[in-house]
């Protein structure tokens, strides 16, 4: 063995051996300190040490919370339905509109435990056995003191689904005294109530293997030398596979996507064929009823409740066509492995997982693909791949990795083509064609990158007419593509109703948003086109640092939380680095001025359509600003974005290995601390 090879081995054993030791002496420390206790306090009123005050009051909700609980009230009437049980219904009797503002009457119990003594509190358990039928939800607030003294400054909160009756919160605080307060639609009741506090020493593996690997992937990427120039994408697999790997199961079967649960309905519904099984797991997941956990405790409990409840034998039965619409087709891979999973005889949660991993495999192929392929700028690819929120979107139900895969895809075979001398070959345009289609199958706006293809030279082509013929169809596929948008087939008419946006074009917008009206909006932009033109130009301007460089298009883990601010300069320094320097071994190839041009001009008016598409469809009728643009419908336009940087003077001086090191080490530390905190440490602790 090279001494090398030695030095990688010593360091592997000195990794997991650190790590261990950490998780006996430092992540257990206070449970080796305070040593192991359970103690359980009644709420029925036999307990001395525990003092009941009952109130009520109540509290405005916006249009969003209200169309949401009346959307769980629908879920559970289905679930009901489905069981062939009367559903009783207690959230109208809780509602009140008064001059057009929701109100929703709350029942609180403040609720004082007084410790014995001062205690180290691990973990806070609440059982509240009810009837499910009463309710979905019940919520408690948690606050604890020492010595009359309130320990925790933040918001710790919890709710306790009626499908477990316990909800477990991590607390981590020595403390004399418990104060909760009980938010739910019923007055409270004791009976059968009961609060648990405990410490223990917990072995966490998920935490252990975590860290092991994590710290393993940094020293391949510190000792990885050839792989960097000869083959990248063999390192962006590594990275992507094991930080992809790690959302997947450390997130389990929590919804933390942005509109998870619909997109696991398409995935769901497109893995069967004309007839659909759903049993009452898959139906908390589609209906978002689901309980998800917040502990190594609750998502035991959560597991036990998936599994036993995906019983097909007991599943509503439903039909739809055998034929995938093309809006659902960016969920095919998630469904092929939700397919998989059935076929493996595997528990609900193992399959839930397994059809993210399927995401995530088809986004890891595709990207790698694309840097094997791409004749230039190979690093652009891995730095935009593997920042932190396109991996995320990876591992969840999205078509978001679906759709920047493909994109990403058609724009490096197009770049290819530019740079190349030779002829164009039919199977290499028809190929560019379907990725940007595909690209843009339920993402209709960026179908105008597929007018890149215009632009090819006429060198590209062997004659004016297959050059006429060919840019003809890209304008007629761009055009049938935008014509969907407004004739919507049944597929996406189903979709735009589950995600609350009206198809018909007459009152198109989302129904979430009292006020939007597209026809109207479009009206009102045709009536004031300098004054819409003002507020498209400032609303770009004024995000477009920190919708590019910033935090909010590769650091936000959507419901899991976003990365502190100050990464927003991390983000920024890989971004530039990537973009504007090169090393001494890398390809001197660039766009040339006319192409970046082009270039600019694509990516400006593709956002000018993100803006003024939110502006027609979740934005009220002549508002003076644009609602619901996200920064990561920018992710896509991100990658032709870069190449507007590439140049030839500026080299780093460094070798190639440390230039490279220093961009995946810094991706790599952004995933770490990520997923340690936003997810790791709040769901599996």
């Amino acid at each position: 063995m090279s001494r090398k090879g030695k030095i990688g081995c010593i360091a592997a054993v000195g990794i997991v051996l650190l790590v261990l030791l950490a998780e006996v002496f430092v992540f257990n420390a206070n449970g080796r300190r305070y040593g192991s206790y359970q103690e359980v306090f009644r709420l029925d009123g036999s307990d001395s040490r525990v003092e009941i005050h009952l109130q009520e009051f109540t509290s405005e909700l916006d249009e969003q919370t209200a169309e949401d609980l009346r959307y769980q009230e629908e879920m559970n009437r289905l679930y009901y339905e489905l069981l062939g049980a009367e559903y009783e219904s207690t959230l109208e009797d809780t509602l009140t509109v008064i001059d057009g503002k929701t109100y929703k009457t709350v029942q609180q119990a403040v609720i004082h435990i007084r410790l014995d003594e001062s205690r180290y509190i691990r973990q806070l358990q609440f059982t509240y056995p009810v009837d499910e039928s009463r309710y979905a939800n019940y919520g408690v607030e948690a606050k604890f003191y020492r010595d009359g003294e309130l320990l925790n400054d933040y918001l710790m909160y919890d709710t306790i689904n009626s499908r477990l009756d316990t909800g477990y919160m991590n607390v981590n605080l020595e403390a004399d005294e418990i104060e909760l307060e009980t938010y739910g639609d019923f007055g409270f009741d004791g009976t059968g109530v009961t609060v648990g506090i405990e410490n223990r020493v917990q072995f966490n593996w998920y935490r252990v293997i975590f860290l092991i690997g994590s710290g393993l992937l940094l020293l391949f990427l510190l000792l990885a030398k050839e792989l960097y120039m000869r083959r990248l994408e063999v390192v962006f697999a590594v990275v992507s596979l094991w930080f992809g790997c790690s959302m997947v199961v450390l997130v389990g079967c929590n919804q933390s996507g942005w509109d998870e649960h619909i997109h696991f309905l398409k995935a769901y519904e497109a893995s069967f064929g004309s007839t659909i099984e759903t049993p009452e797991a898959a139906m908390g997941m589609r209906g978002k009823y689901s309980p998800g956990f917040e502990s190594l405790t609750e998502r035991e409990a959560v597991t036990e409740y998936l599994r036993e409840n995906d019983d097909l034998e007991k599943a509503d039965i439903s039909y739809q066509s055998r034929f995938i619409g093309y809006s659902t087709r960016a969920y095919l891979p998630q469904a092929l492995f939700l397919l998989l999973g059935r076929m493996l005889k595997l528990p609900f949660d193992l399959q839930y997982m397994l059809g993210k991993l399927g995401n995530l495999l088809f986004y890891t192929v595709m990207l790698a693909l694309a840097i094997r392929l791409a004749k230039t700028g190979k690093k652009f690819l891995a730095v935009l791949g593997l920042m932190p929120t396109p991996l995320f979107l990876a591992s969840e139900y999205t078509y978001d990795a679906f759709i920047t895969a493909f994109l990403f895809l058609g724009f490096i075979l197009w770049l290819n083509e530019l740079l190349s001398e030779e002829k164009m070959t039919w199977y290499s345009g028809f190929l560019m064609m379907a990725c940007f289609v595909a690209g843009s199958w339920s993402k209709q706006i960026y179908i105008f990158m597929i007018l890149l293809l215009c632009f090819l030279p006429a060198r590209k082509f062997r004659d004016k007419k297959s050059m006429l013929l060919f840019k003809g169809m890209t304008v007629a596929v761009m055009l049938l593509i935008l014509y969907s948008i407004f004739s919507a087939p049944g597929a996406a008419k189903n979709l735009a109703i589950s995600v609350g946006v009206d198809y018909d074009f007459s009152t198109a917008g989302d129904r979430r948003v009292q006020g939007v009206s597209m026809m109207g909006q479009i009206q009102y932009i045709l009536a004031n086109p300098l004054s819409y033109a003002v507020l498209l130009l400032k609303s770009i301007a004024k995000t477009a640092l920190k919708y590019t460089f910033g935090r909010y298009p590769w650091l936000d883990l959507a419901y899991c939380g976003i990365l502190p601010g100050a990464f927003s300069a991390v983000t920024a320094a890989i971004l530039l680095l990537a973009g504007l320097v090169r090393t001494g071994e890398e390809s001197a190839l660039t766009v040339k001025p006319l192409y970046k041009g082009l270039l600019a001009f694509m990516i400006f008016g593709v956002v000018c359509v993100i803006w003024t598409s939110l502006y027609g469809t979740y934005s009220v009728v002549g508002a003076s600003a644009i609602d619901g643009v996200q920064a990561r419908y920018y992710i896509p336009l991100m990658l032709p974005f870069l190449y507007l940087f590439g140049n030839n003077r500026l080299r780093f001086r460094w070798s190639s290995e440390w230039y490279y090191r220093i961009l995946f080490v810094g991706i790599s530390l952004l995933n770490i601390y990520g997923i340690y905190e936003n997810i790791l440490k709040t769901t599996m602790l």
